[in-house]
């Protein structure tokens, strides 16, 4: 893996539990490259069965679904790079009409469910939830695909009306109707590691130090049910901003992913500014769901504009992560140890 031949500096944490040890010089990272089509990776999962990376990325394309070995690492004169691979064909984009894909999960069961940020843009809904299972491609240009391809919620309405209509967001109604980081913004989404419960943490709207999570059950028929909303706050640890349009934006979830402890559903959440104007650091924290409190972990290194986040490992107490940016299509692995 990268993080193995690359030195290692350790990031500012809290007086907590952990330490968070990255690449000391984000200039060295190689970058993830695509035949064709832009890509800007936003969301990532590790597949432990088939030791792929899936990812999504914000354009309507066929990688808006892609896929990549994090170990292939090429380097040439230019620096390294690792190919990436759509998973959509031309006729899935065509029908799925993926935008701006912001996350993505592998459930218990093995399948996949990525999802859009479900914002308003030019007052449309970039609506696109997906349930998929990954399997071996037919081309050397698409080693992998997406199999089986599902919409979630099932039915004519999209996730963002069910949420909306069906979920009893906590918040005004108004928000509903404003358009990008000033509305509703789903950047983050994971799974528990057993069950059918799905996580997903919004970038905006962010309030009062009040950061939402929504916890929906997935029922095999595509429907969706409410299970609880969290409202969570950070610890004094973290470096935070201000009110959006005052100053620096508050801190919303980039990323989430599920972290197997043995003492109840807990996550690694990616934080970052809930605006695009903002010089606030990235930074993980860690949160189980039967508390309110974001703790610190430590702080991503500048220059990473860190989009995606999963966990490639767990022994004892060390995981080591991937991170994945949005600027430069960069791809970090990470690794955080428990102090204790």
């Amino acid at each position: 893996m990268l993080a193995a031949v690359l030195c290692c500096a350790v990031a500012e944490v809290n007086a907590g539990s952990w330490t968070l040890s990255c690449p000391d010089d984000t200039k060295k990272l190689p970058h993830l490259v695509a035949d064709v089509g832009p890509l800007e990776p936003s969301g990532v999962v590790w597949d432990p069965v088939n030791k792929v990376a899936l990812a999504v990325s914000d354009e309507s394309s066929p990688q808006a679904l892609f896929v990549f070995d994090p170990a292939r690492v090429v380097e040439s004169k230019s620096g390294k790079t690792i190919q990436a691979f759509p998973l959509l064909t031309p006729a899935m984009v065509e029908k799925y009409h993926p935008k701006d894909m912001e996350g993505i999960t592998r459930l218990a069961s093995g399948e996949f469910v990525a999802t859009a940020s479900h914002s308003l843009k030019k007052g449309k809904p970039q609506d696109t939830m997906l349930r998929f299972r990954l399997k071996k491609g037919s081309s050397a240009t698409q080693p992998w695909e997406a199999d089986q391809v599902d919409v979630i919620p099932a039915g004519k309405d999209g996730f963002r009306s069910w949420l909306l209509h069906s979920a009893k967001p906590p918040w005004d109604d108004k928000i509903g109707a404003q358009e990008g980081e000033s509305g509703i913004n789903v950047e983050g989404i994971t799974a528990s590691l057993q069950g059918n419960l799905l996580y997903l943490g919004f970038r905006g709207p962010i309030s009062a130090d009040k950061i939402p999570v929504l916890t929906l059950r997935l029922n095999a028929d595509r429907t969706l049910v409410l299970d609880k909303w969290h409202a969570l706050k950070l610890d004094k640890n973290f470096e935070t901003g201000g009110v959006v349009g005052i100053g620096k934006e508050p801190l919303g979830i980039r990323d989430m992913a599920a972290v197997a402890s043995g003492k109840g559903n807990e996550f690694l959440l990616l934080m970052g500014a809930s605006g695009s104007g903002s010089d606030l650091p990235f930074q993980l924290g860690w949160w189980r769901d039967d508390q309110q409190e974001i703790k610190l972990v430590g702080r991503v290194p500048k220059g990473f504009r860190a989009e995606g986040l999963t966990v490639l490992s767990h022994t004892g107490g060390s995981m080591q992560l991937l991170l994945v940016s949005d600027k430069n299509s960069l791809v970090m692995e990470c690794q955080v140890t428990s102090k204790n």
